[in-house]
């Protein structure tokens, strides 16, 4: 998966990518958010997208920018 960033966000040279985990479980999401965030900047919190997923977005305390993917929900 690649991503550009999001709209009026100016990235700096070098850090305009993601690495994203895709993950199975949506209550496994919390944990790896929290500790990777940790000494970093929390760009999203754990929240539920329009397209029917629950996405999470972060740098860490290196710079390195992430974003956790939960699978989309089925019902």
């Amino acid at each position: 998966m690649a991503s550009y960033g999001m709209p009026d966000y100016k990235a700096p040279y070098a850090s305009n990518v993601s690495i994203c985990l895709k993950m199975f479980d949506d209550k496994k999401q919390d944990a790896p958010y929290d500790k990777l965030s940790e000494g970093g900047i929390r760009t999203l919190p754990p929240k539920d997208m329009f397209w029917n997923a629950r996405l999470s977005m972060l740098t860490d305390k290196f710079g390195i920018n992430w974003m956790l993917s939960v699978r989309e929900k089925t019902t």
